[in-house]
C-alpha cells in the first residue's frame, strides 16, 4: 500500500526504510531528533516527518542528514535496502508488533510471527541498544 505524503508524493517502503535507518543512526549516536536538528541546523518538522515515514524523503534531506551524522548517504541507503530485503512487508498502519513465538492473543504461535513494521524493526534493532527516541514516536 502506498500513502500520500504531505509533500504530495507517494510514500513508499523505501522512504519508510530510510526513515527507520535514520532513527537507528540517531539511536547509535545517542541523540534525540530535537538535539540533532538543533545542533546541525536542520528543520525539526522535516526531520520528524522523514524519521516517521510521513513524507517521501528528498535526496537533499538524505544528504543533509548523512553529512550531519558523519556517514555516507550510500551507507544509509544500503542499510535501508537490507531492511527491505529481510523484513516481511505489510502496510505500516495495519501492523502491530508481536513477539517472536507469540500469537496476537498472547498464546504460543503455531505459525511464524506476524510481520513487523519497519519502525518496530528499527526500534528494536540490536545496533540501537533498544533506545527509542521519545521525540520520534
Amino acid at each position: 500500500m502506498v500513502y500520500m505524503a504531505t509533500n504530495a508524493r507517494n510514500v513508499g517502503y523505501m522512504s519508510q526504510a530510510v526513515g527507520a535507518e535514520m532513527r537507528a543512526e540517531l539511536a547509535r549516536q545517542r541523540k534525540s531528533a530535537r538535539s540533532f536538528a538543533k545542533e546541525h541546523r536542520l528543520p525539526l518538522s522535516t526531520l520528524h516527518k522523514n524519521l516517521r515515514g510521513e513524507r517521501a524523503i528528498d535526496v537533499e534531506d538524505i544528504d543533509a542528514f548523512c553529512t550531519a551524522a558523519g556517514i555516507q548517504a550510500s551507507e544509509l541507503i544500503a542499510r535501508a535496502e537490507n531492511v527491505l530485503r529481510n523484513v516481511p512487508l505489510a502496510p505500516v498502519t495495519q501492523l502491530r508488533a508481536v513477539a517472536p513465538g507469540q500469537a496476537a492473543d498472547g498464546e504460543a504461535a503455531s505459525k511464524p510471527a506476524d510481520p513487523v513494521s519497519l519502525a518496530d524493526y528499527a526500534a528494536h534493532d540490536a545496533d540501537t541498544g533498544g533506545d527509542i527516541d521519545p521525540d520520534v514516536m
